[in-house]
């Protein structure tokens, strides 16, 4: 069935009710979306870096994610952060941005794209900080048994991965095994993505989409230990 409007860009979705949703947001989501959006209401990025003008969503918002991870990352102050899926890095280098200085931030990818002239990682502003990346495929469990500890310590886990739905599935169940030592906030990426809307759906922890605040194909906030769960290990 072809789109009812003409757009740059356009993938298959479904409207799904939420009142038999039963895993809504927790009161720590909602206040720290509240006071994101106000956050990316005023960022602007396009002198994240030399080449930010290259890349023509950087800035975009509503509509794309990158002015809400700023503002997710300022309200978090996150020591650690942890991305799946670098790509062309620019998520990893507005989180890196606006993270605390002593900071530090860990990306994975299958692939090294480093070779792509819009790659946002090879000449990152002085003063930035730096970030790690490493070439695994921490969706498979013994993979990221090798990576747990880390994991363990992150205050943000960002998962934007390949287009398909079981690799998802594999990263949300190998997280629910880890003992984290924080609060930490995951964002998903894609959620309103006809593949991934069964996946979003069985996410089991407090949970917000964020719908037109961020990235126009989905951007789901899930609250990974939230009040009343047993407390992160001291």
């Amino acid at each position: 069935m072809p789109p009812p409007v003409r757009t740059r860009h356009q993938v298959y979705s479904m409207c799904l009710s939420l009142d038999d949703e039963p895993h809504p947001p927790s009161p720590r989501l909602l206040d720290l979306a509240i006071a994101a959006i106000g956050r990316a209401r005023v960022t602007d990025l396009r002198n994240l870096s030399p080449r930010a003008g290259a890349w023509p969503y950087l800035n975009v918002w509503p509509g794309e994610h990158y002015r809400l991870l700023a503002g997710l990352v300022t309200e978090l102050r996150p020591s650690v952060i942890v991305e799946l899926g670098t790509h062309l890095g620019w998520s990893a280098a507005t989180m890196r941005k606006f993270q605390p200085a002593d900071g530090r931030l860990v990306t994975f990818d299958i692939m090294d794209w480093s070779s792509d002239p819009l790659y946002a990682l090879s000449d990152l502003p002085p003063g930035m900080g730096s970030i790690s990346l490493r070439l695994a495929d921490v969706t498979q469990p013994a993979t990221f048994d090798q990576h747990r500890s880390l994991f363990e310590e992150c205050d943000i886990i960002l998962v934007d991965i390949c287009e398909a739905a079981n690799a998802y599935h594999r990263i949300l169940a190998l997280l629910d095994t880890v003992r984290f030592r924080r609060r930490p906030v995951l964002i998903v990426c894609g959620i309103r993505r006809m593949f991934l809307l069964p996946v979003w759906r069985a996410v089991t922890k407090p949970k917000l989409d964020m719908v037109s605040f961020a990235h126009w194909a989905g951007t789901g906030l899930v609250d990974l230990v939230p009040d009343g769960s047993p407390h992160p290990t001291a």
